[in-house]
């Protein structure tokens, strides 16, 4: 694990964040020191030049937050990462049909990820995939992305 960038130390709730996905899923990219895993809450967060490149978005709640110049953690601007959100996690045809189709559940058992790949949590995600795994269910979660499918003509 590499220290946590001071861009983003300077937001209190990154490290417990991170010390929350260590706990939960075993691994992650910034070390939490001796942070308290905490949820992070983003409600009504303005994160509009927020670098997320590296972020532990695995758990956070982030209805409400203002994304409109953040740098996603695939490095995609948020106007092309809801453009596509599924690109890169869901590439082929097949998958990104079962997970559109199931675009209105919010619960592991029926999400997206889970309906695209059988994933019960991001855990299970391929390790080259779990931080896009983790920052789409933690904006879908968030009902940031609900008109994908309306707008991308799904």
């Amino acid at each position: 694990m590499i220290p946590i960038p001071i861009y983003l130390a300077t937001y209190a709730w990154y490290a417990p964040q991170c010390a929350r996905v260590l706990s939960a899923y075993g691994e992650c990219r910034h070390d939490p020191g001796d942070a308290v895993p905490r949820r992070a809450d983003l409600r009504r967060a303005d994160l509009r030049r927020a670098g997320l490149g590296g972020a532990a978005l695995a758990g956070a709640y982030l209805g409400g937050a203002d994304l409109r110049r953040a740098i996603m953690p695939d490095g995609r601007t948020w106007a092309d990462y809801t453009a596509d959100p599924l690109a890169g996690i869901c590439d082929d045809t097949e998958a990104r049909a079962r997970a559109t189709a199931a675009w209105e559940e919010h619960t592991w058992e029926d999400c997206p990820m889970h309906a695209a790949h059988g994933w019960t949590g991001v855990a299970d995600a391929p390790a080259a995939r779990r931080i896009a795994v983790a920052a789409f269910v933690a904006l879908f979660d968030a009902r940031l992305l609900d008109d994908y499918p309306t707008r991308s003509g799904r």
